[in-house]
């Protein structure tokens, strides 16, 4: 497995009638979005649908998702993505790392995450209106 970058991540932003899914990792009390650090030589894109499948076990192809915006804060830039469509249910598959994926209401959500992805959060939930439901196919 070739060295993770360490100035890039991909973020899957999962929102339904006003809940997100999140990850929450072993001994914290915050919660954090799917996806990851982008390998070298590998595009945002492409990792986040590799994050995808190893942390929740889903196949999302690139017209499942749609490009929200880029961060960068404390010399990490992040992209994030909006899932449009998906195959299959969601299921924590790396339970070494992660105690829990839930379902968490947006207030909960922008109490229980890092500054940056609050700071992201704030501006999502401000913008144009959000799909209420995910379309399984």
């Amino acid at each position: 497995m070739a060295k993770k970058r360490k100035d890039t991540k991909s973020r899957l932003v999962v929102y339904i009638d006003g809940k997100f899914l999140m990850l929450r990792k072993h001994g914290r009390k915050s919660y954090g979005f799917i996806g990851g650090f982008v390998d070298p030589g590998e595009s945002d894109i492409d990792a986040l649908l590799r994050e995808a499948k190893e942390e929740v076990g889903v196949e999302i192809n690139p017209e499942d998702v749609i490009y929200i915006t880029t961060t960068r804060k404390n010399d990490i830039t992040r992209h994030y993505y909006r899932l449009l469509s998906i195959r299959k249910k969601f299921e924590l598959k790396e339970p070494h790392k992660f105690k829990a994926l839930e379902w968490v209401s947006k207030d909960v959500v922008l109490r229980k995450v890092g500054q940056s992805d609050k700071a992201f959060l704030k501006k999502f939930l401000s913008s144009a209106p959000i799909p209420k439901e995910i379309i399984y196919i």
